[in-house]
């Protein structure tokens, strides 16, 4: 028989000594709805739990090369050769909210004509970030010695930067036929 709530209440008001059915079967549903309700579990046990995010490390990839800038003909005049240099990557793995910088040094160009390393330019674009970082890029002139080239900030967790920067490099008046190499290094930290 289904709990009727409109049996309850003429059931709590009969006088003393009224005889009634339902009373029977009204109070032990109400007596049993009220234990249900007061009583906890009989038993209980917590159990704490964690997990840890462990951190992992901060690195840059570049293009292994040898990259090629593209070809000129020798002239009397100084001329810039200009070319991409492929995609550089830097990923912080980290974790934190440490940012980071990455820069750029060059060797000189080798070959018949010397060519300095502070006749080479760097100019990044602005990278593609996955995670959250604000991450600015800078160009830089002279790479005789390391430049700054891309700098994350507001870095929150994770994250990683992608860019394609430009290699300049001006070509000395009078420059001999021949190939010229160098060692472009990127470096984070």
């Amino acid at each position: 028989m289904a709990f009727r709530p409109r049996e309850v209440l003429p059931v709590l008001l009969a006088p003393l000594g009224t005889t009634m059915r339902k009373i029977i079967i009204v109070a032990p549903v109400v007596a049993g709805a009220l234990l249900l309700l007061s009583a906890g579990p009989a038993s209980a046990a917590d159990t704490g739990t964690t997990f840890q995010i462990v951190g992992g490390g901060l690195a840059i990839s570049a293009p292994v090369g040898p990259v090629s800038l593209g070809t000129k003909a020798p002239t009397a005049a100084p001329e810039t050769i200009t070319s991409p240099l492929g995609n550089v990557t830097v990923t912080d793995g980290r974790g934190g909210v440490l940012g980071w910088v990455a820069s750029v040094a060059s060797t000189a160009f080798t070959g018949a004509t010397a060519v300095p390393a502070s006749a080479i330019s760097y100019v990044p674009p602005v990278a593609t970030v996955t995670g959250v970082a604000l991450v600015a890029a800078t160009p830089a002139i002279d790479l005789t010695t390391a430049k700054t080239v891309q700098t994350a900030t507001a870095v929150v967790g994770a994250n990683s930067a992608v860019w394609n920067p430009a290699l300049a490099v001006v070509v000395p008046a009078g420059a001999q036929a021949g190939t010229y190499n160098a060692v472009v290094t990127h470096s984070v930290i």
